[in-house]
């Protein structure tokens, strides 16, 4: 099955199973496959590959790029405090840095923006006022339902309403301008570089990105909220890959809102404990 834009039909092709798709939304507990079918053909027949209404979710959009002299919004100075002033002159990111990296995301606070290393990985960390696509053309949600409804032109009269209202509210998702949030890029000590995109409802929820490496580093770069001092991180002991003879246990200090670890050794992901400046462990967030 090939992969689409839309949110739901990204959830189908990320899972091996068949069927349905539990969303939990809506009143409606599973998705019928044939919804998914239908709004994947409507994607499919709206103007031919590679055309407007054919978004490619791994083609970064790079140029041009919008920079913004003011201040990012309260939503995520709120959470992130490092961006509560502008960037240190010896931090400050131009735009030939911006030119370099995969950044998808529009309206960058360019004196926000700050690069820096930490614990010998070198980072970027860009405040943006959206983060991934603008929304399509309105043409091509009109013509998306409008397809959508083709497809399901089969259906007992039920199930088609009951469809097509999941369509809709589909589409209606899709409208909204991207959010705010980072670009966090980074590199060195043997990993690849890498570029994540965290909205501010993500960084609210999920801390950080995970890890990343091979079978002689992970890498593990977290961006933390004001709340969290330290963080623990613990990597269980590997015969292979990796050669870990027993459990290490490594504490950081987040500086900036920022936590990176480096483990050699290994490439399992760690187990992380997040604390507060009082040492209070704190909730973990959901995953």
């Amino acid at each position: 099955m090939v992969c689409l834009a839309t949110i739901v039909s990204l959830s189908a092709c990320g899972s091996q199973g068949s069927g349905s798709v539990a969303t939990g939304n809506h009143g409606i507990d599973r998705i019928p496959t044939a919804w998914l079918r239908a709004d994947e053909q409507a994607l499919t027949q709206l103007d031919g590959p590679g055309g407007a209404c054919r978004p490619v979710p791994s083609r970064p959009r790079l140029q041009p790029q919008v920079l913004l002299e003011g201040a990012p919004p309260a939503g995520l100075t709120s959470v992130l405090r490092v961006l509560r002033q502008p960037a240190p002159a010896a931090s400050r990111v131009s735009l030939a840095h911006i030119d370099r990296l995969s950044v998808d995301a529009q309206g960058l606070y360019i004196r926000y923006a700050r690069h820096g290393v930490q614990n010998g990985i070198s980072y970027y960390l860009i405040p943006v006022a959206s983060v991934g696509r603008d929304p399509l053309p309105a043409r091509c949600f009109a013509g998306q339902l409008t397809g959508f409804k083709r497809q399901v032109a089969a259906m007992p009269r039920l199930e088609q309403r009951r469809a097509i209202a999941w369509e809709r509210r589909n589409i209606n998702s899709q409208k909204a301008p991207a959010p705010p949030g980072i670009v966090l890029a980074t590199s060195g000590r043997g990993a690849t570089t890498d570029t994540e995109n965290l909205t501010v409802q993500q960084l609210r929820g999920l801390w950080g990105r995970g890890s990343q490496g091979d079978n002689d580093i992970t890498q593990t770069a977290l961006v933390l909220p004001n709340s969290v001092a330290t963080v623990t991180a613990r990597y269980a002991a590997q015969k292979y890959p990796g050669r870990v003879a027993k459990a290490v246990t490594i504490t950081r200090r987040v500086v900036d809102n920022l936590a990176i670890l480096v483990f050699r050794g290994a490439w399992d992901p760690p187990k992380l404990t997040y604390h507060s400046a009082t040492g209070a462990v704190l909730p973990t967030p959901p995953a």
